[in-house]
């Protein structure tokens, strides 16, 4: 349930209004930091409505401007395709070839929209399992974005190091039995990275914090609180 407090926007956003996404900000109140919040992989429950990616962005929107969206060929999202494929085709061959560039493309739109509208806030960037790839690899290249949150991030599947080159405190955020949590990469993470980097492991949670999206939320929120502006 949407807390009354807060206020949602169904907007478009990318080239020709190609992207859905979601806007969301305190009723009352100027928000003071920004979020954007990247949604999981399109052919794993990957959409701005999943559990978690709802509970962050409720969490948030208390106090903060957040955005959410959905990739291309999600929900009202749009994509081009050749006759005879389909959205489902598309999203495992990113999988199978691993070419994220097309997801990437989509975050840098929902970066750009969330950067002209916050103005001159600093911005958050949040994401949950791909998204969590998706939304560290856009901070890379962007310089106001203050502290990033990687949600059990897939260090199975996908590599990580490029963290090591940022400059802004993370929280790398798993359940001790997430299938795609990789000790040893958090491990070498920490070595690389050094104190800007934060590694929070959550007792008895595997990959889809069911039931304990509260939990997780009020973890994140405390991270937050702890970044300065």
């Amino acid at each position: 349930m949407v807390c009354p407090a807060i206020i949602q926007e169904r907007i478009r956003l990318g080239d020709h209004g190609r992207l859905s996404g979601m806007l969301a900000y305190p009723a009352q109140g100027m928000p003071e930091r920004a979020a954007l919040i990247c949604p999981p992989h399109p052919n794993f429950a990957g959409d701005m409505t999943n559990n978690v990616v709802t509970a962050v962005a409720d969490a948030l929107s208390h106090n903060m401007l957040t955005l959410r969206f959905d990739y291309r060929g999600v929900g009202e999202s749009r994509i081009c395709l050749e006759a005879g494929d389909s959205a489902l085709d598309y999203w495992d061959r990113v999988e199978s070839q691993q070419d994220y560039g097309g997801a990437l493309a989509d975050a840098a739109d929902a970066a750009d929209v969330l950067e002209e509208m916050s103005q001159s806030m600093p911005i958050l960037a949040l994401g949950y399992s791909f998204g969590a790839f998706t939304a560290l690899q856009t901070a890379c290249a962007r310089e106001r974005i203050l502290a990033t949150v990687g949600i059990a991030a897939p260090f199975k599947r996908i590599c990580f190091d490029f963290l090591a080159a940022c400059t802004w405190p993370c929280l790398l955020i798993s359940g001790d039995q997430d299938f795609v949590y990789d000790p040893s990469v958090t491990q070498r993470l920490a070595q690389d990275v050094g104190e800007r980097l934060t590694i929070d492991l959550l007792s008895a949670q595997d990959h889809f914090f069911r039931g304990s999206e509260s939990m997780l939320a009020e973890r994140i929120l405390r991270f937050i609180s702890t970044v300065p502006s």
